[in-house]
C-alpha cells in the first residue's frame, strides 16, 4: 500500500520523499507513513506546477503502476480523500498514456481542502511490519507441511539433479560432496530444521553403534540442564513434559533393551508431530539456557549479527518454534549436551585450500570435550544451505 502525508500548517511547505514506500508528499508538515525515516533524512524536492496554491492541499508523487491499484494511507489531521486521488490518477495516466509518455512515470495528484471533505474520506491501514512477518510465515508454514520432518534416506545424486540447471559453483561442490558423502536424510523446512536433523541423527547413531555408555552420559547432561534451567527461574512445568519425551526417545534406542525399536520406527516416531515438537522445544529450552549461563561468552556473537541483547535473543530467536538456527544455536546445543556435530557447507565460499570446488566443514565440538583426535568424526554430521539443515552420511 501506499503511504501518505498529513498536514501540519505550523510548518514550511516542502516536499518530501519517503525511501521505504516510493511515496513523495508535498506539505506543511512531511511523510508521516509507519515506516518513514525521520523528516530531516527525507530528500526535498521540487513541487509540481499546479493552479492550485491552498496550503490545505497535500500532494502525492507516485509510479503509475501503483496509480492502477491505489490504495492511500492516511494519518495524522489531514486525512485524505481516496477516492478523489484515485480518479485524479486514472485521468492523469490516460492522458500521458494518449500522450505517448511514460505510463510508469510520476503522477501528481492534489487532494483537496481535507475539511471540506470529511464525509468523503475512506481510510485504509497498511499492514503493520509485524503483519507482513507474520503472514510471510504463515506461507511458508503452509509450503514446509508438504513434507515429512524427516525424510527418508536418499542417494546424494538427488541434490546433482535438483542443481541440474542450477549454479555452476553449486554444481561443482555436489560432485565434491558425492565423493565424501553418499546419502541424505532432508528435514522439513519449518525453521526448526536444524533441531529436528539433530534429534534424528543423534538418535540414529546410537541405535546403529549400540553405544549404552553414551546413553548413560547425556541423561547425566539432561539432568544437569534440567538443574540449569530452574536455577534460571524457568518453572519445572515449562519444560519437564518435552524433557521426559527425549529421554522416552534415549531410552527407546538404548541397546539390550525389550522396548529398543529399529530405525523405521524411528522415522516413524520423528514424523509424529507430538514427539517432533517437543524434543525440538526441550533443545530450544536447552539451548536458551546454556546461552543464558554463558552471556558473557555469547554476547560478542549475539550483538555482532543481530544488534539484541542475551536475553532478547533467546526470547524472539530461541526458545520460539520455527525461529532459525546459526552458530550461536549450534555452539550452546552442543556444549550443552556433550554432543560433536560436523556442519559441511553447500554455498558460494571458497574451499579450505582457496579452490571453489572444495567443500568446507566446520566441527562443533563440545568445550566440555576432551581434545579430540584429528581422524575422530563427529556423531552427527548435516547439511548446511543457505538458511536450511539435513542430514548426511559418509560413504
Amino acid at each position: 500500500m501506499l503511504g501518505a502525508g498529513h498536514l501540519d500548517k505550523n510548518r514550511r511547505s516542502k516536499i518530501y520523499t519517503c525511501q521505504n514506500l516510493n511515496v513523495f508528499v508535498k506539505s506543511n508538515g512531511g511523510c508521516s507513513c509507519a515506516r518513514s525515516p525521520p523528516l530531516e533524512q527525507c530528500s526535498p524536492l521540487s513541487a509540481p506546477r499546479s493552479s492550485t496554491t491552498s496550503s490545505s492541499v497535500c500532494w502525492i508523487v507516485f509510479s503509475k503502476t501503483y496509480a492502477s491499484r491505489l490504495a492511500s494511507t492516511c494519518s495524522g489531521v489531514g486525512e485524505m480523500v481516496v477516492e478523489q486521488i484515485a480518479a485524479a490518477a486514472k485521468d492523469s495516466t490516460m492522458k500521458e498514456e494518449e500522450s505517448g509518455g511514460d505510463a510508469d512515470g510520476p503522477a501528481y495528484v492534489a487532494a483537496g481542502d481535507e475539511e471540506a471533505n470529511d464525509d468523503k474520506i475512506s481510510s485504509f491501514e497498511r499492514p503493520r511490519d509485524d503483519e507482513i512477518i507474520a503472514h510471510h510465515h504463515q506461507i511458508c508454514a503452509q509450503e514446509a507441511e508438504k513434507f515429512e520432518f524427516v525424510g527418508n534416506k536418499e542417494p546424494i545424486s538427488v541434490l546433482a539433479a535438483e542443481y541440474e540447471s542450477g549454479n555452476p559453483v553449486f554444481k561443482a561442490k555436489i560432485e565434491k560432496l558425492a565423493s565424501l558423502y553418499g546419502a541424505i536424510r532432508r528435514a522439513r523446512g519449518d525453521g526448526n530444521c536444524f533441531f529436528r536433523s539433530f534429534m534424528f541423527s543423534y538418535l540414529e547413531y546410537i541405535l546403529e553403534t549400540k553405544n549404552g555408555a553414551e546413553v548413560a552420559r547425556v541423561l547425566k547432561s539432561v539432568e544437569s540442564c534440567k538443574r540449569a534451567l530452574i536455577g534460571l527461574g524457568y518453572a519445572e512445568f515449562t519444560f519437564e513434559d518435552f524433557l521426559a519425551v527425549f529421554v522416552e526417545q534415549l531410552e527407546s534406542v538404548l541397546p539390550g533393551t525389550t522396548s529398543s525399536i529399529s530405525v523405521d520406527t524411528l522415522v516413524d516416531r520423528c514424523r509424529d508431530q507430538y514427539v517432533s515438537n517437543y524434543v525440538v522445544m526441550f533443545f530450544r529450552f536447552v539451548t536458551s539456557c546454556e546461552i543464558r549461563q554463558r552471556a558473557d561468552f555469547f554476547e560478542p556473537f549475539i550483538y555482532g549479527t543481530s544488534n539484541l541483547t542475551v536475553q532478547q535473543f533467546c526470547k524472539a530467536s530461541v526458545e520460539p518454534m520455527g525461529e532459525e538456527s546459526d552458530h550461536v544455536h549450534i555452539t550452546a546445543l552442543t556444549d550443552a549436551l556433550g554432543v560433536p556435530v560436523r556442519v559441511v557447507y553447500l554455498d558460494r565460499s571458497l574451499g579450505d585450500s582457496g579452490k571453489v570446488a572444495e567443500v568446507n566443514h566446520h566441527d562443533f565440538i563440545p568445550a566440555s570435550s576432551p581434545s579430540p583426535e584429528k581422524s575422530a568424526v563427529p556423531p552427527v554430521t548435516l547439511l548446511y544451505r543457505p538458511g536450511h539443515y539435513d542430514i548426511l552420511y559418509a560413504k
